[in-house]
């Protein structure tokens, strides 16, 4: 029996120092990208949040394959330009949508990389209720 037990433990051992390799190799990739997930954390807000702003056209990742994975990666400047857009969006509680939140801040010098597109959507002239932000 005792052989058994001492053969287990190698085994739990073995492997658990092979998940902490694991962990570390992930942390290792993806620690230098901002990742959707860093960027809502970075600036308050919610991956959702940050998927939504995509969708409308106010921030655009580059994709790069890490570990084999297809992920929206920011830069820099889109954290400043996130970072300035949700303080706006935030202090006009409801009042302004994100898109043009997010021209009020380009026109303050918080361009970044992200240009807009035209169109009414982004011009603010088709705003539906869920592209304004309130507080909960």
């Amino acid at each position: 029996m005792e052989a058994s037990s001492s053969s287990a433990d190698r085994i739990s051992t073995v492997r658990s120092e092979a998940g902490r390799r694991g962990a570390q190799t992930v942390k290792a990739a993806f620690g230098a990208a901002i990742t959707r997930r860093r960027l809502a954390e970075l600036v308050g807000a919610s991956p959702s949040t940050i998927k939504r702003w995509e969708g409308l056209g106010v921030i655009r990742p580059k994709f790069d394959v890490i570990l084999g994975s297809t992920t929206a990666v920011f830069e820099p400047e889109d954290v400043a330009f996130a970072q300035r857009l949700i303080v706006l969006l935030r202090d006009k509680n409801g009042e302004i949508t994100v898109q043009d939140a997010a021209a009020e801040v380009r026109g303050k010098g918080g361009g970044g990389r992200n240009e807009r597109h035209t169109g009414d959507r982004e011009r603010g002239t088709d705003a539906s209720p869920s592209d304004t932000v309130t507080s909960p």
